[in-house]
């Protein structure tokens, strides 16, 4: 269980603590690791290796640059991501039903494959 709220940040991506959503992924403790002097994160994903920076909208990945939506956000001393975006790197698609609002996300790794979440706004 999370110990935070997640929130929607503009223009409606669900920011979840990225340990939550590294590990609702599939990603053991030991696949994430924090350099708080540079404020960046690394996901080490099987033959993916994610790297993502506070307050930047560009992620790392095996070297090469994808541009996400919204930026790595710092709040009440928590590091937050977009869960869709992040997925998105690790490989996971996700969907979303408006009418239930409920987000699934789907993978080849059987834990994140039944990972369903509901979003109250």
């Amino acid at each position: 269980l999370m110990d935070v709220e997640p929130y929607i940040e503009e223009p409606g991506f669900t920011m979840v603590p990225i340990r939550y959503v590294a590990q609702g992924f599939g990603l053991e403790e030991q696949d994430i690791t924090y350099n708080k002097e540079e404020g960046t994160i690394t996901l080490f994903a099987g033959n993916r290796i994610i790297q993502l920076t506070k307050g930047s909208k560009t992620a790392i990945v095996n070297s090469g640059k994808v541009e996400m939506q919204v930026p790595v956000i710092i709040k009440e001393g928590r590091t937050f991501v977009s869960v869709s975006e992040v997925g998105k790197l690790l490989g996971v698609k996700a969907s979303w039903d408006n009418e239930t609002k409920e987000a699934t996300f789907q993978s080849d790794n059987e834990e994140a494959k039944s990972m369903i979440h509901k979003i109250e706004k």
